[in-house]
C-alpha cells in the first residue's frame, strides 16, 4: 500500500478484496477443469506458471523503489 495516495488506500483495498473474491469463486472450477483435462499435478503446473508471469509482470509494473518512495523527509511504514 505504500505506492498508493493516502485518499486512494480504500480504494485499492476494495479492488484487491474484490479480486480475491473472484479468484476464490473461480478457482476451484478451473482446477477442478484442468485436473478433469491432465490429471493431478496440471493444476500446480498451471498454478506455477500463472504465479511466474505475474511475478514478473510486478517486477515491470513496479519499477524502482524511488518513484515510490516520494519525499526523504517523510516517514514511511517498512519493516527494515
Amino acid at each position: 500500500m505504500c505506492s498508493v495516495d493516502v485518499e486512494n488506500v480504500a480504494t485499492a483495498l476494495g479492488v484487491q478484496e474484490a479480486a480475491r473474491g473472484v479468484g476464490m469463486m473461480i478457482g476451484p472450477a478451473v482446477g477442478g477443469m484442468l485436473y478433469a483435462a491432465g490429471g493431478f499435478p496440471l493444476p500446480f503446473f498451471a498454478s506455477a506458471g500463472v504465479l511466474a508471469a505475474l511475478g514478473i509482470a510486478v517486477l515491470f509494473a513496479l519499477g524502482d523503489d524511488e518513484a515510490i518512495s516520494g519525499d526523504d523527509d517523510e516517514q514511511h511504514a517498512t519493516f527494515s
